[in-house]
């Protein structure tokens, strides 16, 4: 039994106050990390695992950047899982932090589009997912 397919789901509360005086407020749930209980490269591996497909993006078109970001970033924690040599694990890990970030810094831009947007159910999930591949990168990379 593999721990990445099993799926929880953690809820974001965002308030708006109106010009009108009133308010609103909008829970959005989005499915929580399954990788939550990995760390290191295997986390990451989790992750990667995943795909830039999650469930509230099945009808969505997330930008093709996006996969691709994701796969370099990939490719890079599948090479430094693997690599013995310390400097080129720091540098795997790098890259792929920066990879991780420049696929969430394209997916902030797809939701705030003007023409097509991404809908913002799909950009938080695959913000989340982003955002936690990046902070886990920083973290092993901290570590080496």
């Amino acid at each position: 039994m593999s721990v990445c397919g099993s799926t929880t789901t953690a809820s974001t509360t965002t308030s708006t106050t109106l010009a009108s005086g009133g308010s609103t407020t909008t829970t959005t749930t989005v499915p929580a990390s399954s990788c939550d209980a990995l760390a290191g490269f295997a986390a990451l591996e989790c992750i990667c695992t995943g795909g830039v497909a999650p469930a509230s993006c099945t009808a969505d078109r997330v930008p093709g950047a996006v996969g691709k970001l994701l796969h370099r970033a990939c490719m890079r924690v599948q090479r430094g899982s693997t690599v013995d040599n310390p400097k080129k694990v720091k540098k795997d890990v790098h890259g792929a932090g920066v990879a991780f970030g420049k696929a969430l810094s394209k997916v902030t831009k797809a939701v705030r589009a003007k023409k097509h947007p991404l809908p913002s159910a799909c950009g938080v999930a695959l913000t989340t997912i982003l955002d936690d591949a990046k902070q886990r990168s920083a973290g092993i990379g901290a570590g080496l």
